[in-house]
């Protein structure tokens, strides 16, 4: 069967498997737009230490070529001085390809051969171009050392394939707002994930919300909110409750075949577990699942055929939109690093979500101060059944932390119960969400900063959560990709210790400034992104490497 993910092969090959001429074939799927990587590797003959490596030599000649299901040549590597052969090339077409591995010339009888592909991409499932009051604009960073050919590509609903635009970036720039096309709504692939970072606004009048990507599956250091998966979780999901709180689910189907996909909504506490909706997505498609019905609060398990991608909404009138990713893999410890009680004006809701089929767990919630000096913990009571989320609001729902508090959290499950959680840092113009994260980096990408650029302003957060001191530097990079002069700071982060910039109090920023910031530590950290205007609020998470 054809490989839909990272695929590796091992074979040896012999005078006659295959014979000079012959060729051995193996096939994988691809998605129009997707960065392909292809490799073949073989022994050469190399004589031995004791004679003094008097010879190496390529005793046998192996050819690589791709071809689509049409049996159109799409790219080759045919060199004759290397045992190896690397192509890198953008899908063409969503179909099945074909690795043909040539044996072009041998003098030895046997070896052994290695076929390996990858792929790369950033899938998008929510663009527009002015449908319904809304366009996206697409921040693209180049976080590769060399310059490169960025293509983005999108599609329209039904999958079927609309336009592309692509673009040269440098290394470190910054390529914003991609051309979209007229009055459409669709996704969108960019073809890059481990060497780009991408993030999307939606605005309209009084609203806008920022979306992290999800990247193709082997390229994401932090799988939780970035993957497309079989199975994701959204742990806050809500119908006409908390003064008019509504959800609906944005699902991207990046595959060859058509996706059979099942919403199941899983009722908090006191609530009633709704019917679950079937829905088939073809290849390349997308669509929007709007709820609507009686009050209601509680979470989301999606199940499908294929890899699909699921960001979720809420709104509240024409004045609140904020969004979130679906969670596709669990964790026993998982952080908030920007969390307010009162503060700022703003309050943090957080909702917890057991991901486990069966076993209930015991969830302890730990509240820190930013330079961890005092600590507040309090648990779910009763624990947390499986598959059911919870519900805190600082500003309302729990006596501790005090008010006028800001921190982060730390939330922990007992039993290898894995969790995920939604967070919404809401204030007067709506607030934001975003995931809490599991595994943090050593290196995050900000591909979208600013300091009152079009009435914007940028801040992060970065939350040490090891357990030693850590050294963080934050860099600054203008849309070219410059180093920002004065652009550079160093911080020393104590364990569980937090700090933050707001890009306003930057004196070495202008008004007008746009670009990005990259963080390095000397171990894992986790970030959250904030944009405020005057009538909105957004944010996304640090995208790890």
């Amino acid at each position: 069967d054809p490989c839909n993910s990272l695929c590796w092969w091992g074979t040896t090959t012999s005078s006659s498997s295959p014979g000079v001429g012959g060729t051995l074939n193996r096939y994988f799927n691809a998605v129009r737009g997707e960065r392909i990587r292809v490799v073949i590797a073989w022994m050469a003959n190399a004589d031995s230490e004791a004679n003094n490596y008097s010879f190496d030599r390529l005793d046998t000649n192996f050819d690589l070529r791709i071809f689509t299901a049409g049996n159109s040549l799409a790219t080759s590597s045919v060199s004759i001085k290397n045992n190896y052969e690397i192509v890198d090339f953008v899908a063409p077409e969503t179909t099945t390809y074909r690795i043909e591995v040539k044996k072009q010339a041998a003098s030895e009888n046997n070896n052994s051969l290695g076929i390996a592909w990858v792929k790369q991409a950033t899938y998008l499932p929510d663009i527009r171009s002015n449908s319904g009051g809304w366009t996206s604009s697409l921040y693209v960073r180049n976080d590769d050392a060399e310059p490169r050919v960025v293509r983005v590509t999108y599609f329209n609903a039904n999958g079927t394939y609309n336009s592309e635009v692509s673009n040269t970036l440098q290394p470190a720039a910054l390529w914003i707002s991609p051309a979209l096309p007229a009055n459409w709504q669709g996704s969108a692939i960019v073809d890059g994930s481990e060497d780009l970072s991408v993030v999307v606004r939606n605005n309209a009048a009084g609203q806008a919300n920022l979306d992290n990507g999800f990247l193709a599956i082997g390229s994401v250091v932090d799988p939780a909110f970035a993957q497309p998966a079989t199975t994701l979780y959204a742990p806050a999901l809500y119908i006409n409750i908390f003064g008019g709180l509504n959800s609906a689910i944005y699902l991207q189907n990046p595959n060859k075949d058509a996706a059979n996909v099942t919403l199941n909504f899983i009722a908090r506490a006191t609530y009633t577990d709704l019917n679950p909706v079937n829905l088939t997505l073809p290849a390349n498609g997308s669509t929007a699942y709007f709820l609507g019905g009686s009050a209601w609060v509680g979470s989301l398990r999606v199940t499908a055929t294929q890899p699909v991608a699921v960001k979720l909404t809420e709104s509240q009138g024409s004045t609140v939109m904020r969004s979130y990713n679906a969670t596709a893999v669990g964790k026993t410890l998982i952080y908030v690093p920007a969390a307010y009680k009162t503060y700022y004006g703003f309050n943090t809701g957080i909702v917890i979500q057991n991901l486990h089929a069966s076993s209930a767990t015991n969830v302890t919630i730990t509240y820190c101060d930013r330079l961890y000096t005092t600590c507040y913990t309090e648990t779910i009571p009763g624990g947390l059944p499986a598959q059911k989320a919870y519900g805190i609001n600082l500003g309302t729902t729990t006596a501790i932390p005090p008010a006028n508090w800001t921190g982060s959290v730390k939330v922990e499950s007992t039993g290898n119960v894995p969790l995920a959680l939604a967070v919404t840092n809401s204030n007067s113009v709506g607030g934001y969400d975003f995931n809490a994260t599991g595994n943090g980096g050593k290196l995050i990408y900000l591909p979208r900063a600013a300091r009152n650029a079009g009435g914007r302003t940028t801040g992060y957060t970065i939350r040490n959560i090891t357990n030693g001191n850590v050294t963080v530097t934050t860099t600054y990079y203008d849309v070219n990709g410059a180093l920002h002069p004065g652009g550079v700071r160093t911080d020393m982060l104590t364990p569980a210790k937090v700090v933050g910039y707001h890009q306003s109090l930057d004196g070495f920023l202008a008004d007008g400034w746009e670009g990005s910031i990259v963080i390095e530590s000397t171990d894992n950290v986790a970030v959250i992104m904030r944009e405020d205007s005057v009538d909105t609020v957004s944010g996304y998470n640090g995208i790890a490497r």
